[in-house]
């Protein structure tokens, strides 16, 4: 009942498709190092990721989800800002919603269980959705051991890793598409799989 309030909330559809993104301003800063200046890269992945949401919206038919895994206390920390960026570059912005509450953890857990499948640079949005059984799909730099180990080691999501260093449309199509795709075996995998990771740790 809290999540439905909050998705109503936020104008976020019930009978929809779902595809939840979450993106940090600090991981698109990663993207195509060698390629130009800092800013020059930034807006480089922010385009890369508009035209991704427009493959998402108009040819999946999916409503995107931004979800704020961070909103402070400074403006480079607000994903928010950085869900702005993306948003207003894509072509069917009416698909493209932008959460802008502030939510704790068990009800960023709830939300994501509420996604079709997830993907984003946090972790622990991965992680949320993985947890309940969504598929996801992790973009990260080749420098981030923390994110690869967690995410493609303990929850072997390694098929869905994406390093945002060589960000390219492409490549980001196609694992989404696979994602999309196989949700029912991603799925099934990871119902039987994540007792066992629970009882590891």
């Amino acid at each position: 009942e809290e999540i439905d309030k909050i998705m109503l909330k936020e104008n976020v559809p019930s009978d929809r498709l779902l595809v939840g993104m979450a993106v940090s301003q600090r991981e698109l800063a990663y993207a195509l190092p060698r390629s130009g200046s800092k800013t020059e890269c930034v807006e480089e992945a922010i385009s890369t990721l508009s035209k991704l949401i427009n493959h998402l919206t108009d040819v999946l038919g999916a409503v995107v989800v931004f979800v704020p895994h961070a909103i402070g206390p400074t403006p480079i920390l607000d994903d928010r800002i950085s869900a702005d960026w993306i948003r207003e570059r894509c072509a069917s912005q009416d698909k493209v919603i932008v959460m802008k509450g502030d939510y704790d953890c068990m009800q960023l857990k709830g939300l994501a269980a509420r996604m079709y499948m997830t993907i984003g640079t946090r972790l622990h949005f991965a992680i949320d959705s993985v947890c309940m059984n969504v598929p996801s799909m992790l973009i990260t730099h080749a420098g981030e051991f923390r994110c690869q180990g967690i995410f493609a080691g303990m929850l072997k999501q390694n098929d869905y890793l994406y390093l945002i260093d060589e960000i390219n449309l492409n490549t980001l199509i196609e694992m989404v598409n696979d994602l999309w795709t196989n949700t029912d075996d991603i799925r099934n995998e990871l119902s039987k799989m994540l007792p066992g990771i629970r009882q590891d740790v």
